[in-house]
């Protein structure tokens, strides 16, 4: 099956989305975007396709899904029978990967965030005490769910670790589509 181009709605005057989304079920189209996204499974379990890694996902789990790596969460089939009282929600940003411009991974102290990126794009599991980290320097107390628009976690994610690559290095990555190159049109 082919990726579907997704376009992600950035507001102009914001350098990145944050959105808590609490749904019946997980179950979008096999896509990929230029923009790198960190999921949070808030509540779900199910199986999630990040190139060409499948694996069962469960509510805690986080993962940095680089640009234009195709990716797709499916809840387990016990969401989608009628009447169920399960919920699936997630937490999700999405930001472009030159957001920072090119000139802040060039200085040493943010060599770890462009080396994170850079393993991103085969996308990466967050474990143990990083994701930790992020949830506690991000949650929004009054919500409970919702991530900060005024935070960034990368710097969180990339210094302490732990992750681990999602997918085989095998995988080929998808060429940018001429409407996902460059900067993003505001």
């Amino acid at each position: 099956m082919k990726p579907k181009l997704l376009k992600i709605a950035l507001a102009p005057e914001h350098s990145f989305s944050a959105r808590y989304e609490a749904v019946p079920y997980f179950f979008s189209e096999w896509h990929f975007h230029p923009e790198i996204e960190l999921v949070y499974i808030n509540d779900g379990t199910g199986t999630q396709f990040i190139g060409d890694n499948i694996q069962q996902f469960n509510t805690g789990d986080m993962v940095l899904v680089g640009s234009n790596l195709p990716h797709l969460w499916q809840c387990d089939e016990i969401y989608f029978i009628n009447n169920t009282k399960l919920k699936a929600a997630s937490t999700v940003i999405h930001f472009m990967p030159d957001m920072l411009g090119e000139a802040f991974f060039k200085l040493p102290e943010h060599r770890a965030i462009d080396k994170l990126l850079e393993k991103a794009r085969m996308g990466l599991q967050i474990h143990r005490q990083t994701k930790t980290l992020v949830l506690e320097k991000n949650a929004d107390p009054a919500a409970g769910k919702v991530i900060r628009k005024n935070h960034i976690t990368i710097a969180d994610i990339a210094y302490p670790g732990p992750f681990q690559r999602t997918e085989s290095h095998c995988f080929k990555e998808l060429p940018a589509p001429d409407s996902a190159k460059g900067k993003r049109k505001d």
